[in-house]
């Protein structure tokens, strides 16, 4: 029985099989899902504060609920996200429920499309619910997550596939009442970071004393990164006792930089760390920078608190020897294992601990309290700007010796290293510029030590001190010396010589005069009795030298090294003229004065309270200085430097001249005149007479148009004041898109009377940052717009037909405009800060322009399909809901598109972007790679087939090759074979550099296909010419057979190359008879028909061996085989497709 079983076991069950793969899908039954992901922590934080960007009332309450079953469908009651990842198997929604208010409430729900399922939060749950800004303010202000199904017990998220949790936001997860808290519920198992978990706004949790004891039991296995753990940069009341982490597993934690760092502008002393965290095994730790480092730099901070560091490894940490650490001094014990040493086992975490605040070096010595043994911390390769002398018995070198183990407990003391100091200047960074900071032990005090020599201390010589202007050179002074030392102050050394070290003490360079030449060239004038003609160091003032008839603008100064410059110092002093000094000599330059009458035109001049004012300005007697640097006068109003963006726009009514030589200030005349308008006009130019309608050049912020002031023509200026301009902003609302913070959302407006009565269009980025102008516009092309301008703005569908009309169009796009976001449903339109109407489609400042112009878009949150041509223009485009199950059938109508090569084209469907865009076949299929993504035909639901928010579809075509109607797709697997053969080879063809061939490929009608790419069946690409020739080269033995021979095509090939013998070739559609000459001529493809076109070479000079008379005619006969082998086997219609 069971034989027969199992004989009949075996079929029945695979016509089960086969029966169930007939059955329709509605028959398969698949298993509800019943988890969901939510978006990562910086994504949900985005969306929470556009939410609450846009209202005056914040989300406060995040409340677990059933989803809404018309949330999709009632728009005017619902504001909802998807807060779910695109893969998540079951969707989140997060909803605003206004139908209470009619507005946002503070209360925002969220929940699953199935009920019940399990929301585990995102790999990536970095900054959940917190965002980082430079006051130091959470703007996510959620204060409570509950669920509305059981609102007294604590809610939490399942967190069990989380990654990083950075900066994790812990308070909000609590009750209805916000009694208690949750961190027990946090599951850490597949956490790799927990960096600032219990920094700043969750040690609010240690300020209500929550019991954190659940925390010691976590699984952390996984954890790489503590960085910034406990870090303080806001002050709190209560702090976490760090004991909590003590029992976690840290031995993949390479991470702990800033663990306890505290920053916070009023403690300035770091968090003590637990000393059982010293007993946890950091065996990874590759960064502990900032671990300890605190704020007030201004102060060392003294630190009394024991440190523990017995089971921390820092063999793997990489330190920067140069950078200070802290900026404290620990004054209490460190006990160290048996790894205290940094990766150079060189410096230990004892250097790092018991620095001296800022200092960089290592200068203390230390006790160990085990023993009582004194150590000295310096590390001699790691000790910058300092030379270091007998240290080999330090703590370092005695234990890399053996002679000593580090592990005990060690306290530093006050004592420090001998010093001398040695001054020197050289431009060599490596040696410290030539100073010198010896360093030495207690048993180096009192022996003899060799200066430096010249060289290495002073390069050049002397060295000129620019401070005390006076240059310094040899021997060195004892200015300081320690009282034990029998040198006295004042001992002078030379370089190289011996000097007995004292405990401490400083050498420097002794101090020489300053002697360098001043001469005079004062064309004309005369000097200024007692002027100084030697710079020797000290301070004498050059006074102005006197000319009749003319005014002193200042000295034009050069040098003997090549320097040459303008001084118009006021005083001018001797010892500041050059650095280093040097012989210098100076050429007066002159000019006159000219009194000018500043007309105000209705402006008042600050200081002497009049519309009109005198000044007095110098006018350079030569437009250049010497060296050729302009030095005309001008006279330039302040407002000229401003232009229309934003942050430079002049103030109405405020403006300032400058009274200017060249671009040096005219600063013996007068500098400058401020003046004030009484209203809302500005500055718009200078002139010599009272002009109006000047403007400031779009082009150019430092230059104005229309108005100049022409100083040597005349002695009146008038100020020209003009009513302000403004430019229109475009703002969105939001203004970023709920998918990226990056992406900005934008459109296209189109400008009336841009040039002359034709518009032009510009993205509503083009207005970002313009503020006011000076035009009138907008019929000049600025677009700005003034009271005299009465313009329309409207939504493209809504035009007026006004002939200043500004038509913005009706889709809001985002990506830097590249693709569709939403449809604009209407706009607020601003003048100023004063709303005149909202939500419209179209509106006219029928009262002019007096304020900037603003309007604030809305759009809808949609998705797209867009179909173009080819050359961009839209064709059509479908809007259809973002969320909801939407069927949809591509559109079938495609434009018409003319042959390629001579063959008909069809299209085949609609691709995503443009295809072989820029070529000669653009959005032809001509490609022997694997066919696009074709949309074309019915989809059941768009939003599940779609993920991208705008599909932007060209239309793609192919060839039909048989003229059936038919669009068909190939691979172009067509060969044409070229090879050669020899029949009797008497002669060795070797040498023959080759013989050469043209292989022609031409349309139906016989043109040549140019630039046409076609690959043999090694891989190689063979590119026609502009004569659709193909050039190839073959020797004995060879063969190439090229792909991509098309039906009706023209061919032809030709022997150009016959090495002097006589050609012949064969065309099998003329039967086999073999026809003389080496140009096979037109020959037709004929479809689905083999052809073979031949060549034979043949030989009939007589051969004669060398050494060897022999008469007999030898007959060589070269087979040059082309063949073109096109059928069924040859070529393959890959595929047909229809609609």
């Amino acid at each position: 029985m069971n034989k027969l079983l199992k004989k009949t076991m075996i079929p029945i069950l695979l016509v089960i099989m086969i029966l169930l793969s007939y059955m329709p899908r509605s028959m398969v039954v698949h298993a509800t899902p019943n988890e969901a992901t939510l978006i990562s922590g910086d994504d949900l934080n985005r969306i929470i504060y556009f939410w609450n960007s846009g209202s005056s009332t914040k989300v406060k309450n995040l409340v677990k609920a059933d989803v809404p079953s018309d949330l999709m469908t009632s728009t005017l009651r619902y504001k909802y996200e998807t807060i779910s990842t695109s893969d998540s198997p079951v969707k989140v929604y997060m909803w605003h429920d206004m139908n209470a208010y009619g507005q946002y409430t503070d209360t925002v729900y969220f929940g699953t499309e199935v009920p019940g399922a399990t929301i585990y939060t995102n790999e990536d749950c970095s900054n959940f619910l917190y965002m980082f800004n430079y006051s130091g303010t959470n703007p996510i202000e959620v204060e409570r997550i509950w669920d509305s199904a059981n609102p007294s017990t604590p809610y939490f998220f399942n967190t069990s596939r989380t990654k990083d949790f950075s900066q994790f936001n812990l308070l909000p997860f609590t009750t209805k009442t916000g009694n208690q808290r949750v961190v027990d519920l946090l599951d850490v198992s597949n956490a790799e970071k927990l960096d600032g978990l219990f920094s700043d706004w969750n040690k609010k949790l240690a300020e209500v004393g929550y019991d954190m004891s659940s925390v010691r039991t976590w699984n952390t296995s996984k954890v790489k990164s503590l960085k910034n753990l406990f870090s303080a940069t806001q002050y709190h009341s209560v702090d976490f006792d760090t004991d909590i982490i003590s029992n976690w597993d840290v031995h993949n934690v390479t991470d702990i930089s800033g663990m306890y760092n505290v920053i916070d502008g009023y403690r300035k002393t770091p968090l003590q760390p637990a000393w059982n965290n010293g007993f946890m095994n950091f065996d990874n730790i590759e960064n502990f920078d900032s671990l300890f480092s605190t704020n007030g730099w201004s102060n060392n901070q003294e630190i009394n608190y024991d440190v523990n560091f017995t089971n921390w490894n820092f063999s793997k940490i990489q330190v920067n020897p140069y950078a200070p650490y802290q900026i404290w001094a620990l004054k209490g014990k460190v006990k160290i294992g048996d790894h205290p040493f940094f990766a150079d086992n060189n410096m230990s975490i004892l250097d790092y601990m018991f620095r001296n605040g800022n200092s960089n070096a290592a200068d203390k010595y230390m006790t160990k309290i085990d023993d009582g043994s004194t150590y000295y911390l310096h590390n001699a390769d790691h000790s910058p700007g300092s030379d270091w002398l007998g240290f080999n018995n330090s703590f370092v070198h005695q234990v890399n010796a053996g002679t000593i183990t580090p592990a005990g407990t060690y306290k530093a003391l006050d004592k420090t290293a001998n010093t001398l100091y040695i001054e020197g200047h050289t431009s060599d960074p490596g040696k410290n510029y030539g100073a010198h900071f010896l360093k030495y032990d207690d048993s180096l005090v009192g022996t003899a030590y060799t200066l430096p020599n010249a060289n290495d201390a002073l390069d050049p010589d002397p060295y000129y001190n620019s401070y005390e202007h006076i240059n310094k050179s040899f021997p060195w002074f004892l200015k300081k010396v320690s009282s034990e030392s029998s040198y006295t102050i004042g001992t002078t050394f030379a370089a190289g010589a011996s000097i007995i070290l004292p405990a401490s003490g400083e050498l420097w360079l002794t101090s020489y005069p300053i002697n360098k030449q001043i001469t005079y060239d004062l064309d004309g004038g005369t000097n200024a009795p007692g002027n100084p003609t030697v710079d020797d160091g000290s301070q004498k003032t050059i006074q102005d030298p006197t000319k009749p008839g003319k005014v002193f603008l200042g000295w034009y100064m050069t040098t003997a090294s090549g320097m040459h410059k303008l001084n118009q110092n006021d005083p001018v002093y001797s010892n500041r003229l050059t650095e280093p000094p040097e012989d210098i000599n100076l050429k007066a330059i002159w000019g006159t004065e000219k009194t000018i009458t500043v007309h105000g035109n209705g402006a008042t001049e600050y200081y002497s309270h009049s519309t009109d004012v005198t000044v007095k300005v110098q006018i350079s007697d030569n437009p250049t200085l010497p060296d050729g640097t302009p030095f005309a006068p001008k006279v330039v109003p302040n407002s000229q430097q401003y232009t229309t963006v934003e942050s430079f726009y002049p103030s109405p009514g405020s403006a300032a001249i400058r009274y200017l030589n060249g671009d040096f200030y005219d600063y013996k005349g007068t500098w400058y005149s401020n003046f004030t308008y009484q209203g809302s006009k500005v500055l718009t130019g200078i002139s010599n007479t009272n002009v109006s309608k000047c403007s400031q050049s779009y082009t150019d912020q430092f230059k104005t148009s229309g108005c100049t002031f022409d100083i040597t023509a005349g002695n009146d200026l008038y100020l020209i004041w003009e009513d302000v301009h403004y430019i229109p902003n475009f703002q969105f609302s939001p203004y970023y898109s709920a998918y990226s913070s990056y992406d900005r959302i934008e459109s296209t407006v189109s400008i009336p009377n841009y040039s002359g009565t034709d518009r032009k269009e510009l993205s509503t980025r083009e207005f970002e940052g313009y503020g006011v102008t000076l035009s009138n516009a907008p019929t000049n092309g600025r677009y700005a717009l003034g009271p005299e301008d009465h313009p329309t703005f409207s939504l493209k569908g809504y035009e007026t037909g006004a002939s200043d009309e500004f038509i913005l169009d009706k889709y809001a796009k985002s990506d830097y405009g590249r693709s569709l976001y939403g449809m604009i449903t209407g706009f607020d339109v601003y003048m100023g800060d004063t709303k005149l109407a909202s939500n419209v489609k179209t509106y006219t400042f029928s009262s002019g322009v007096t304020a900037k112009p603003k309007l604030v878009i809305y759009y809808s949150d949609d998705k797209f399909v867009q179909y173009n041509n080819l050359d961009g223009t839209e064709i059509e485009t479908f809007k259809y809901s973002a969320t909801g199950v939407v069927p949809y059938t591509y559109r079938s109508t495609y434009p018409s598109h003319g042959q390629y090569n001579g063959f008909d084209v069809m299209p085949v469907g609609w691709t995503l972007g443009k295809q072989y865009s820029g070529t000669d076949h653009e959005g032809v299929y001509v490609s022997t790679g694997s066919l696009p993504t074709l949309y074309r035909g019915t989809v059941a639901d768009m939003n599940a087939s779609v993920s991208a928010k705008t599909l932007m579809l060209y239309p793609m075509y192919s060839v039909d090759i048989n003229r059936d109607g038919i669009a068909d797709l190939f691979q172009n697997k067509n060969t044409f074979t070229i090879s050669k053969a020899l029949d009797a080879p008497y002669l060795d063809l070797t040498s023959i550099s080759g013989f050469t061939y043209n292989v022609f490929l031409g349309d139906v009608n016989g043109d040549p296909i140019k630039n046409w790419t076609i690959t043999d069946t090694d891989g190689n690409s063979h590119t026609t010419d502009n004569s659709g020739i193909i050039h190839l080269t073959l020797h004995s033995g060879e063969s190439v057979s090229l792909n991509g021979i098309l039906p009706n095509m023209i061919v032809w090939a030709k022997e150009t190359t016959t090495g002097g013998l006589i050609a012949e070739h064969q065309i099998s559609y003329n039967g086999t008879a073999w026809v003389s000459g080496a140009d096979s001529g037109n020959i037709t493809y004929q479809d689905n028909t083999p052809l073979t076109v031949a060549f034979k070479n043949t030989d009939t000079r007589v051969i004669v061996p060398a050494g060897v008379v022999d008469n007999r005619t030898k007959r060589l006969t070269a087979l040059m085989i082309i063949t073109i082998l096109v059928g069924l086997a040859g070529f393959a219609i890959i595929k047909r497709v229809t609609d």
